[in-house]
C-alpha cells in the first residue's frame, strides 16, 4: 500500500471544550445528511465540517496554493525548502494555520526562548526523544514563527491559500452547525484552515 501527504483545505470549526460522538456529533450529521468529523487532540477541539475531498479541487487551481503545494513536496521528500525569495517558508504557513491561528500564542521572552532552545538541545543531544520532548519541539517551532519578523506575511499568504467561495450547499451545511442550539455557544472559531493529510 502506498503512503503519503495530501497538502489542502478543510472547514473547521474550534470548540471551547470536549463533544459526546453520539449525543453532540452524530445528530450534526444526521441534521445535515453529511459525515461531520470530530476531532480532539493535545486539548484542541475541533470538527472538520468540509474535508479536503470537498475543496481540493478548489484550492488546487489557485497559482499560490500550485506554488505552496510543490514547496512542500519538495521539502518533504528533498528535506530541502525551495528558495522562493517573494514566499515565507511554505511549512511556517502550515504550522500557524494548524497550530496558531485559532488558538492564542503569546511570543516567549528572549531568555524564556533561549532556556527552551538549550533544553531541547540537551534532550537531543542525551537520545532522550521522548512524547515531551516533540512537544517541546513543535511549541519551540511555534514560538520561531510567532517571533519571525515574517510573521505578518505568513499570516497574509494562509489568508490568499484559504480565500476560496463555497457553494450555496456548504454554506447552509456550516451555518446550520453554527447555529445549532449545542453548537453556537461553544464556537471558539470557524474558517477554512490548511491541512496535511497523511494516507
Amino acid at each position: 500500500m502506498v503512503h503519503g501527504l495530501i497538502y489542502s483545505i478543510q472547514y473547521e470549526i474550534h470548540l471551547t471544550q470536549r463533544l459526546d460522538l453520539f449525543d453532540q456529533v452524530l445528530p450534526l450529521c444526521i441534521k445535515t445528511r453529511k459525515m461531520i468529523e470530530y476531532q480532539e487532540k493535545n486539548g484542541i477541539y475541533k470538527l472538520v465540517i468540509l474535508n479536503y475531498n470537498d475543496l481540493l479541487k478548489r484550492f488546487e487551481v489557485n497559482p499560490l496554493a500550485k506554488k505552496y503545494i510543490e514547496e512542500m513536496y519538495g521539502s518533504e521528500y528533498n528535506n530541502l525548502n525551495t528558495k522562493n525569495s517573494e514566499l515565507p517558508k511554505s511549512n511556517n504557513v502550515l504550522v500557524y494555520s494548524m497550530h496558531i491561528k485559532n488558538n492564542t500564542v503569546n511570543p516567549m521572552s528572549d531568555d524564556e526562548f533561549n532556556q527552551l532552545v538549550e533544553k531541547i538541545k540537551e534532550l537531543d543531544e542525551s537520545g532522550q526523544w521522548s512524547e515531551d520532548f516533540n512537544k517541546m519541539y513543535k511549541f519551540k517551532q511555534i514560538q520561531e514563527i510567532v517571533r519571525d519578523q515574517t510573521f505578518n506575511m505568513i499570516v497574509e499568504m494562509e489568508k490568499e491559500l484559504t480565500k476560496i467561495e463555497l457553494t450555496p450547499e456548504e454554506i447552509n451545511i456550516v451555518n446550520t452547525i453554527k447555529s445549532d442550539e449545542i453548537i453556537a455557544p461553544l464556537i471558539k472559531s470557524a474558517s477554512i484552515n490548511l491541512c496535511c493529510i497523511h494516507y
